[in-house]
């Protein structure tokens, strides 16, 4: 019996040295920051790892590519992007990163603004250059549909086919939109969601609009209140384990667009006043990384100017998230579940055991 309770006390301390962390809903928490402070960087979530690419640092441009993994809550140096660069499009398609434009200082110190397509392969950590973007751009944002990267750039908007290497202009967006500068934007439905929040007026109207890759159809979505300054991020939840909302987030501003019912709402506020960084979902659960505080400029131009350069890695856990606990079954190593499974089969044969050892004996009349 002294074996039985050994055994299960084990057991237990095992299970429990595993579970995880709680998590409540419409609440933040500070995680392991980069290696390298950053902003203007690339940020994109494969496999259950997220990738910080590019951006400024204190020592100028960078082609850091660093690794997270949230299950470990730990980072890696992989090979750097061979054209540092910020402010550039980003995008994953088969075990590949796609990082496209951006801008960068030339030999002679003046701001260049780059066609380059860069790719990083995950599987052999190396770099790849793909037919360059047709203008030269920044401030872009990239995603795919149906096997095909759409980049959105000012009011242009260029496909490119990863198999053709090759790119298509399709159809820029409206005319009265085309003072739209992009806040952000994500893929919802397999159509394309444009937001409009980068404005220097606090008391001017955001913009959301839906393109259609089916049709290369511009539709217009709700006007509502959503402020912004300078450059934010916007990325989409999965609806697996938080239901599917927009979250825009800029300063410490969080918004979420609900596409069910075309409306705006606020969430609870990111910590750290930033922008310029980039944000990635893993299991619904949103990473901000890196970024800049926004300094004001001073005179009679309003509007915000670049601070020192951040690492920070700020976890959001969604609205309605659904799991009352860090990690699903997927981020815990094989060894935990073996240990576990041997544990239980060695307190089950034990019990077994000693159940028909004793039974034996009273059998044959022994005393207990």
């Amino acid at each position: 019996m002294l074996v039985f309770f050994f055994i299960s006390g084990t057991f237990a301390s095992v299970f429990s040295s595993v579970s995880t962390t709680e998590l409540f809903a419409d609440s933040w928490s500070m995680k392991t920051s980069m290696t390298q402070a950053r902003w203007g960087l690339g940020v994109i979530a494969v496999a259950d790892k997220i990738y910080a690419i590019g951006g400024l640092s204190v020592d100028g441009y960078a082609g850091t590519n660093e690794r997270y993994d949230p299950a470990t809550d730990t980072w890696i140096t992989l090979k750097a992007m061979p054209t540092p660069r910020i402010n550039f499009g980003i995008v994953a398609y088969q075990e590949k990163i796609y990082c496209i434009g951006g801008s960068s200082y030339d030999k002679e110190g003046n701001l260049e603004v780059g066609k380059m397509t860069e790719v990083y392969d995950i599987l052999t950590n190396s770099w790849a250059t793909k037919a360059a973007y047709p203008y030269g751009s920044f401030g872009m944002d990239a995603h795919v549909v149906d096997g095909k990267i759409f980049v959105v750039s000012g009011y242009d908007l260029f496909m490119y086919d990863p198999s053709e290497d090759s790119w298509t202009k399709k159809s820029d967006m409206p005319e009265l939109y085309r003072s739209i500068a992009v806040f952000g934007s994500v893929v919802l439905d397999d159509k394309i969601v444009l937001i409009d929040a980068t404005n220097l007026d606090p008391g001017s109207k955001p913009k959301i609009l839906f393109y259609d890759p089916k049709t290369d159809v511009w539709n217009k979505g709700q006007v509502d209140s959503l402020y912004g300054a300078f450059r934010g991020d916007a990325v989409v939840t999965t609806g697996r384990y938080a239901p599917q909302k927009i979250y825009a987030l800029n300063l410490a501003v969080n918004n979420v667009y609900d596409p069910i019912s075309d409306t705006w709402s606020t969430a609870e506020s990111m910590p750290t006043d930033r922008v310029s960084f980039g944000i990635a979902v893993v299991d619904d659960l949103l990473y901000v990384i890196g970024g800049h505080m926004p300094l004001p400029y001073h005179g009679s131009f309003t509007g915000y100017m670049p601070g020192e350069p951040l690492a920070i890695n700020e976890q959001y856990v969604p609205i309605g998230y659904s799991s009352a606990t860090v990690g699903s079954e997927h981020s815990k190593p094989l060894s935990t579940y073996l240990i576990v499974a041997a544990l239980a089969i060695t307190t089950v044969t034990i019990t077994a055991g000693v159940f028909f050892y004793f039974k034996k004996r009273n059998r044959k009349g022994d005393p207990m």
